[in-house]
């Protein structure tokens, strides 16, 4: 079970929210803005949160198509995330960017503050404790991650000189 869309406010006041799980499979076409998450797109602020010992697991492979995500908490954030903390694995071993708390951080509002991740991350390019890719100004703000990152490609993405463990 998953938000596609959250603009509120989301005050967890400390909660923590135990084992959610998110098991999906990548579309077969027209998957490069796909994301997968806890929240899938978040416009609004999420605060003072935990989700506790997650388990995020995407099957399908992207080829070297760029765009496909999946998170821990967001898929796509271009709010803000402050003072949240995930733990678990977050895996799309055949998705481009995977993020142990969002796949992405986009635009210039858009803000990841205060928070930490700890865990496991698998992406085909681009794992990252914190955040698969910031982009257009995204920011990350006094964030740490304990994440172990496994980057699962053999090949290079579209034009790219890095392939798997390289990027």
């Amino acid at each position: 079970p998953s938000i596609e869309k959250f603009s509120g406010v989301f005050d967890g006041n400390g909660h923590k929210i135990s084992g959610v799980t998110i098991t999906d499979e990548l579309p077969e076409s027209n998957f490069a803005n796909w994301r997968a998450a806890f929240i899938v797109t978040n416009t609004g602020v999420i605060k003072n949160l935990t989700l506790e010992n997650v388990s995020v697991n995407i099957a399908g492979d992207c080829g070297t198509t760029a765009g496909p995500g999946c998170g821990g908490l967001v898929g796509e954030n271009k709010g803000t995330i402050q003072s949240c903390s995930v733990t678990g694995t977050v895996k799309g071993s055949g998705l481009e960017k995977v993020g142990g708390i969002a796949a992405y951080v986009t635009g210039a509002s858009a803000v990841i503050k205060d928070s930490s991740f700890i865990g496991t991350v698998t992406a085909k390019f681009l794992p990252g404790g914190i955040t698969g890719v910031g982009r257009q100004g995204g920011s990350i703000l006094r964030c740490f991650a304990i994440a172990d990152l496994v980057a699962t490609s053999t090949v290079k993405i579209g034009g790219s000189t890095q392939k798997g463990n390289e990027a």
